[in-house]
């Protein structure tokens, strides 16, 4: 005679094991962790493309490029030569220039200080499209990829239209990369509580880009205050601005969690009443 179990045993033993808990397996964790690594990135590619944005960068080149050619010494020095040669109708021309730039007559109404604004703008516009290596007499070589050129090169010289170019590539990766960790994220749970793996994704990668951003903008804002070269100086400050633009991104990109976290929670609760 065969032992058949009731029916409503099986309803109840069917209810427990719906209504256990399912933990949260390894491959959530990873796929939690990765999404936040990816939105940390999203966060500082998003902050080099902004930078490398032509009205940006002009700006952060003009003041390096005013503190690295001395611009201020150049035109005071330059001044009554130019002048003299303004007066007689001849072309105008910076002495020992590395670049050349066009300076006209209108340029020297303001005075030397307004002369040196003029030619560190145009220096800018200069560098941005043509980088830094415009200044060198001789093009690099292979040889000196480690040198102390190729070094300001591959920093502040990358806030150019080639170095936007690379930015812009870097941002595209980096969606490309979060978005499917994101819908991987969002499968993950069910129901109201969806949003909230995502949510907290966002949220630790906005954490971890702003921590980065506000250690890098004390110690460049030390580095700024210790240092007395000029040129230094406008680095290091070019340093904290770059700093100050990636804390804002993750700030928002923290918010944006933050706020997906909350609805799912507020979700939640709703449909367990409902």
């Amino acid at each position: 005679m065969s032992r058949s179990v009731p029916e409503a045993s099986l309803r109840q033993i069917g209810a427990a094991s719906r209504s256990r808990p399912r933990r949260a397996g390894l491959g959530r964790w990873a796929i939690l962790a990765l999404t936040a690594v990816a939105a940390a990135a999203v966060a500082i590619t998003a902050t080099a493309t902004q930078l490398t944005q032509r009205e940006t960068a002009e700006t952060l080149l003009a003041r390096v490029g005013r503190s690295l050619l001395e611009l201020d010494a150049l035109t005071a020095v330059a001044w009554d030569d130019l002048a003299a040669a303004a007066a007689a109708g001849e072309a105008l021309s910076l002495p020992d220039f590395p670049l050349e730039l066009q300076i006209n007559a209108a340029d020297l109404a303001g005075g030397p200080a307004a002369l040196a604004d003029a030619v560190s703008l145009r220096l800018a516009q200069t560098l941005y499209g043509e980088g830094f290596d415009a200044l060198l007499e001789e093009p690099r070589g292979v040889g000196d990829f480690f040198s102390d050129v190729s070094v300001f090169s591959g920093t502040i010289g990358r806030i150019t239209a080639g170095g936007r170019t690379l930015a812009t590539i870097a941002l595209i990766v980096s969606l490309c990369a979060f978005v499917p960790l994101a819908l991987g994220a969002l499968t993950q749970a069910r129901g109201a509580r969806r949003l909230l793996d995502p949510g907290a994704a966002l949220g630790i990668g906005g954490l971890l880009a702003l921590v980065v951003g506000i250690v890098a903008e004390s110690r460049f804002a030390t580095l700024a205050d210790a240092n007395p070269d000029p040129l230094m100086f406008e680095l290091y400050a070019v340093g904290v601005d770059v700093s100050a633009l990636l804390i804002r991104n993750a700030g928002i990109i923290a918010i944006l969690g933050a706020a997906l976290v909350g609805i799912a929670i507020v979700a939640a609760q709703f449909e367990q009443r409902s």
